[in-house]
């Protein structure tokens, strides 16, 4: 095992606390609306957390540099523009569903305007489209685990899967959501330590390797 005892602790303590607050919102999820949309009650700053590290996961880390370093930063215009779309959002999608009595998705404002079909249609596209991201979110995150653990990749995309469908089933949106907070202040506390040299530096790892920042 190419970890230290610290950090298997450090790892062990974090995955125990998701699965905390999981089963601790399992019992506030009473029925469908709690379930999906919190009670209608979700703090602002907490879904700001949210949508932050909702949007940094295994491809951020891995396949973005990956991709860069080899060939240019063809992958990054996107993520130039998330910051202007979630305003967007915010400002003019998101009170629509709250001006709607008893709307807990999108499906359901679909089947209102367009019909049943267009409501198939659109959550069978979005399930498929999660699916093949997941698959792809998965695959990047066993490589590294794998390699540090000198385990088996599919073991750990098991692992990995079961253990998110586990606290998000069991509590619903608010249980990915407060997870989704520790993870933005993991990431936060994380780049605050590396910027102050307190784990390290990403410029001394590349300037480490062939052809990286040192040449």
């Amino acid at each position: 095992m190419l970890i230290a005892i610290a950090d298997c602790v450090i790892l062990a303590l974090y995955l125990a606390t998701t699965i905390g607050v999981g089963f601790f919102f399992s019992r506030k999820t009473e029925n469908t609306e709690n379930f999906f949309l919190g009670g209608r009650g979700l703090p602002g700053w907490a879904v700001g957390f949210s949508i932050l590290a909702t949007a940094v996961s295994s491809v951020t880390f891995l396949a973005f540099p990956a991709t860069t370093y080899i060939i240019d930063y063809r992958l990054y215009p996107k993520d130039f523009v998330f910051p202007l779309v979630s305003i967007f959002a915010a400002y003019y999608i998101a009170p629509a569903y709250r001006r709607r009595p008893g709307c807990v998705s999108a499906f359901q404002i679909l089947e209102d305007s367009f019909g049943i079909v267009c409501r198939l249609y659109g959550a069978f596209s979005y399930v498929l489209m999660n699916f093949l991201k997941l698959g792809t979110v998965l695959y990047l995150l066993s490589i590294p685990i794998s390699m540090l653990f000198e385990t088996s990749q599919i073991a750990v995309i098991l692992g990995c899967g079961c253990f998110v469908a586990v606290y998000s089933m069991a509590g619903g949106i608010q249980a990915v959501i407060f997870t989704d907070v520790l993870q933005g202040v993991i990431l936060l506390v994380g780049r605050g330590g590396m910027r102050r040299g307190y784990w390290g530096t990403p410029w001394g790892t590349l300037s480490s390797v062939e052809g990286g920042r040192g040449g």
